[in-house]
């Protein structure tokens, strides 16, 4: 179980912070800011840019339904499986503690407003190839932890020609 859980948890990663760098890039790339006080009003000023966002945070956080989480408890299992109690421990606490570090950037996102709350003034228009693409890596990232068996199988399959 251990090598198939760690190419789906690199699979469902990969898709994660692309899908979190993208937004990043493509925030970037339209307003020319890149500290984290600058995403605020974000959501209001692009609700599906705030949304991708946010499914990326929360799948890198490992929160339910996204695919962070269904592959963090592949891996969790596989390493109670071998033996690794104490470094599953380690890996829920390390995850508990960067919960906090996702938040807090939605916190900028979602709950802050634009100096002047001119949100309204500022939208964020995406190009057409940034919004298909961010929106395939999201879709992505929800089916990979929704409809995970698939997924998994070919993590198998992956893994035995890699191990």
């Amino acid at each position: 179980m251990g090598p198939a859980s760690v190419v789906f948890y690199l699979a469902a990663y990969i898709a994660t912070n692309l899908l979190a760098f993208g937004v990043v890039m493509a925030f970037s790339r339209v307003t020319g800011l890149e500290d984290i006080k600058d995403y605020a009003g974000m959501s209001r000023r692009n609700p599906w840019l705030g949304l991708m966002m946010l499914a990326a945070f929360l799948s890198l956080a490992g929160m339910p339904p996204f695919g962070g989480f269904v592959a963090k408890v592949f891996v969790f299992a596989a390493g109670v499986q071998a033996g690794y109690t104490w470094l599953i421990i380690v890996g829920i606490l390390n995850s508990i503690l960067g919960v906090y570090y996702y938040l807090n950037t939605m916190k900028f996102v979602y709950l802050y407003r634009m100096p002047n709350e001119d949100e309204e003034n500022h939208p964020i228009l995406l190009t057409r190839p940034y919004a298909i693409a961010l929106a395939i890596l999201a879709l992505g990232v929800i089916l990979v932890g929704t409809v995970f068996a698939p997924w998994f199988s070919w993590s198998d399959a992956a893994a035995l020609n890699l191990f």
